[in-house]
């Protein structure tokens, strides 16, 4: 016949609970709010209660003041915004980008870009941002330009053609076919609304949106070619998939001047150029130094200001054609490694 337990007494397998297990038992029961029917959990009566009671009554005023903040704080946010939530949304409108360079295959720095406000030239900035971390309208990939070459310098600026035409092919066109009206006539609406020039910042960051005029139509479809000693332009039929593309917001350029008042009058005429086809997406604001020693790099200079240059190219001499294509390239391989948000 089973022993029966008398009021107060506590039964063997209390005995046998080891203290630090009855009193985490106690704090779980107090903490809780629920009616738990153990003989091991320590009450008032008991002298492990006595002693646990103080510490039980501190844990639960500890939970009682995280349930007031909590719900106060959820009433504020229900009754007008706070200065948390409008710090977040500034800065979801304002998104800085990186660019990683390596030149001639090892790791000079990073870029950090500070694109404009959304708001402020929407399909512009947003184009940059598909190009710096592969968030497609259509897709998610990888970051467009990593792998892309800066191909040409010159005393204001270095300047890259962006993605391959391969690659191209794969996201953004393919996103921009799919979308209406066509991202192309945005992107020159918003240059052709543009207030800011070149000429008035410093560091700045722009995508192409239109070919020069002087240069529209004028892609060489021929090759050059040595026979019997002689430089010869081999035409060949053009081919759809071998042309370029249109500008789409795909090339851009990054401006190197610092300082306002160190621009001499022909790289001043050389930026207010950039205004032509070039929409200002954002500014640098960190990797100035990277900027610095890529600007310093020797490069094929332009020869457009010769007389036999002028010569040929004025009477179609596709040779000048090709050797235009040869100016302002650097000799050393510069290439963006990496690309993302920050």
């Amino acid at each position: 016949m089973k022993k029966k337990k008398k009021k107060g007494e506590r039964s063997e397998s209390c005995e046998e609970t080891p203290q630090v297990q009855r009193r985490a038992l106690g704090m779980l029961a107090a903490l809780s709010g629920c009616v738990v029917s153990l003989d091991c959990v320590p009450h008032a009566r008991s002298e492990e209660g006595l002693a646990l009671e103080p510490e039980i009554q501190q844990q639960l005023q500890q939970q009682e003041e995280a349930t007031t903040t909590t719900t106060t704080a959820a009433t504020n946010e229900g009754e007008g915004d706070s200065p948390a939530v409008e710090v977040a949304n500034t800065s979801s409108r304002v998104p800085r980008v990186y660019l990683d360079v390596d030149l001639d295959g090892a790791s000079l720095g990073r870029i950090g870009i500070e694109l404009d406000a959304i708001d402020k030239a929407p399909r512009g900035v947003g184009r940059f941002l598909e190009l710096a971390t592969g968030e497609l309208s259509c897709m998610k990939a990888p970051a467009l330009i990593s792998g892309a070459r800066f191909e040409y310098l010159d005393e204001i600026s270095i300047r890259s053609s962006g993605p391959s035409k391969t690659r191209l092919k794969a996201t953004t066109q393919r996103c921009d076919e799919s979308s209406s009206p066509d991202p192309r006539a945005l992107l020159e609406k918003e240059l052709a609304a543009q207030s800011r020039s070149h000429a008035d910042g410093t560091l700045l960051v722009s995508i192409k949106v239109k070919e020069e005029s002087s240069k529209a139509g004028a892609a060489p479809t021929g090759k050059l070619v040595a026979r019997n000693g002689k430089l010869e332009m081999v035409p060949d039929t053009p081919r759809g998939d071998l042309m370029p593309l249109p500008p789409s917001g795909t090339s851009f350029v990054l401006t190197t001047v610092t300082q306002q008042s160190a621009i001499d009058a022909e790289s001043l005429s050389k930026l207010k150029e950039l205004d032509e086809t070039y929409l200002i997406v954002g500014s640098v604001v960190e990797g100035e130094d990277v900027l610095m020693k890529l600007k310093e790099l020797p490069y094929n200079k332009s020869n457009e200001d010769s007389l036999f240059f002028k010569a040929g190219k004025s009477s179609g001499d596709k040779r000048a054609l090709v050797a235009e294509r040869g100016f302002n390239r650097p000799f050393a391989k510069i290439v963006i490694s990496d690309s993302g948000r920050v």
